[in-house]
């Protein structure tokens, strides 16, 4: 029982570490996260902090995971197995739109290109969901069933590569980023379409 209450009490420390790093990097920015604020924000010694993480690249992977987690269960949830593949693909770029103007630092955790492309973790998360989308699509006869997983890979690829173009080498307004993902959602389909 000691051994049990022992863990509680650790997982409930470590998700407190957790929660004031979000916070700190939602509120200041990634660079403002240090092993002192978040001490000084939940009332422990850096030690304590120590004792439950290696450092902050720790706490920050373990950030990056739920933040990954929080984000693959709302889009799974936002979509479902009976919308068209179009539908899906809108309500994807509506998403990760809405993601980047309301929380633009849980986004760049999140959707930063060379996060996605070097963390297996995240990558296969988003392919899994993207896949799944594609397969209940063909079967209903909206697209071929060829090379689902490719096709995946390319749309995980122009979302990242749309989301970087348009959040964060043009700084487009959300009015235009809504309105260019019709384009974008067109692009995408008429690829898969003619594949």
């Amino acid at each position: 029982m000691a051994r049990k209450h022992e863990q509680e009490r650790n997982d409930a420390i470590k998700k407190m570490i957790i929660d004031a790093a979000l916070q700190i990097c939602l509120e200041d920015g990634y660079k403002e996260v240090t092993v002192r604020r978040i001490g000084d924000k939940i009332g422990y010694s850096t030690g304590v902090i120590y004792y439950h993480f290696k450092d902050k690249q720790d706490i920050m992977d373990c950030l990056d995971q739920r933040l990954d987690e929080e984000t693959y269960s709302t889009v799974t949830n936002l979509i479902t197995p009976d919308m068209s593949l179009k539908d899906c693909l809108f309500t994807l770029y509506e998403y990760t739109c809405d993601l980047a103007y309301n929380n633009t630092e849980a986004y760049k955790r999140i959707f930063v290109s060379s996060r996605i492309e070097g963390n297996e973790y995240t990558r296969n998360m988003w392919l899994r969901m993207i896949t799944e989308s594609l397969n209940n699509a063909a079967d209903r006869g909206e697209i071929s069933s060829y090379d689902l997983e490719t096709k995946a890979k390319c749309i995980l690829s122009y979302i990242m590569g749309y989301n970087l173009l348009f959040f964060e080498i043009n700084r487009t307004d959300k009015e235009t980023a809504m309105k260019d993902r019709c384009t974008a959602v067109n692009v995408i389909l008429n690829g898969i379409l003619n594949v």
